[in-house]
This record gives C-alpha cells, structure tokens and sequence, in this order.
C-alpha cells in the first residue's frame, strides 16, 4: 500500500512538472505572407504561459506575429500583424462560453497610407484574417460557441465580412487554403 501511495505521488509530481513546463499548446490559423503565392491560410502552433491557458488563446494569436524560419532566419510571415490589425474579443470564463462569442477585427483605415503596401494587399489580407478568427474560434476551450458575431472597426469596405456566423459547417483545412474571391466560404 505504502509502495503505490509513493508511485502515485510520483506520478502526480512528475505529470504537474510537465504541465508546468510546458503550458498550454494552441493551434492557430493565421493569414500568411506566401510570396509569389500572395496570402494564404496555415496553421501554426503557439504556448502560452505555464499557467495562463486562456479560453480565447488560439484567437488572439489570430493577428499575433510568429516566428517562422525562412532561408535559415526567423521572420514574421503573418500578414494582419504585419499591418496592424487587432482583436478586440468579448471576455470569456472557462465556465462560461456563450453561445455566441463577440469579436471586432481592427483594421487600418480605407485613406491609411502609414504601410504604402497596405493598399496592394488588403483585399486579401482583412478576408483571410476574417476566416482565420472562425476557424480559430473553434478551438475555444472547454467548448466553440455555436456563433461568431464579426464586426470590423476602422473601415466600411469590408462591411460584407461582418455579421453573425454559425460555426456548424466551418471546418479547419487540413492544408495552407487560399480563399475564393475574398469569400468566407461558410
């Protein structure tokens, strides 16, 4: 009796040190910068803090720079953290996912001119972003919401992108994916 109260203390230990060490794993979609390919879709895999898993983790690593090797040198690839784009995402509790989640998705102003590229790219750039924030919706813990209600700040072209969204048929590709003409493919 004594041996297996000892073994399980062990295993307790060694599994709390783990957890500990390692945090809590996301895996995020973001819109990437694809070169020639222009933006495409890709998931990529973030940690939080040992002791900061967040319910919304995966979200707001939507528009969060990474750090992906490219010709051996680390660079961000993610196209809305290149030009500034944010979320702003209803407060959410582990005990308490609601139904539908709220999200405002930042963008730069129509007349922005700070980032000259902005203008080339923002077409593709705000519509994978859009797409991204449903997929990563997702992988809300403990449980996705049945809804995403989309609101975008800072411009009225992509006024078409806002609005509730069911999440029932949104399902994460299994590869990078370009979008179809700007389309949230719901």
């Amino acid at each position: 009796m004594r041996k297996r109260a000892l073994l399980a203390s062990l295993l307790l230990m060694v599994a709390s040190d783990c957890w500990a060490t390692t945090g809590y794993i996301y895996l995020v979609w973001q819109p990437m910068w694809a070169g020639e390919y222009g933006v495409v879709i890709s998931a990529f895999t973030y940690e939080s803090g040992a002791f900061n898993p967040l319910p919304a983790g995966a979200l707001w690593a939507t528009v969060d720079s990474n750090a992906v090797l490219d010709d051996g040198k680390p660079g961000n690839t993610n196209a809305a953290a290149t030009y500034g784009l944010t979320l702003e995402v209803q407060k959410l509790e582990f005990d308490s996912i609601p139904d539908t989640l709220r999200v405002a998705l930042h963008v730069p102003a129509d007349d922005d001119t700070s980032k000259k590229e902005w203008i080339g790219w923002q077409d593709e750039v705000v519509p994978a972003t859009a797409r991204c924030i449903l997929f990563n919706a997702l992988s809300i813990i403990p449980k996705a919401p049945h809804f995403v209600d989309l609101r975008i700040v800072g411009s009225k072209k992509w006024a078409y992108l806002e609005g509730i969204h069911s999440l029932k048929n949104v399902k994460a590709p299994f590869h990078p994916m370009g979008l179809s003409n700007g389309k949230l493919q719901e």
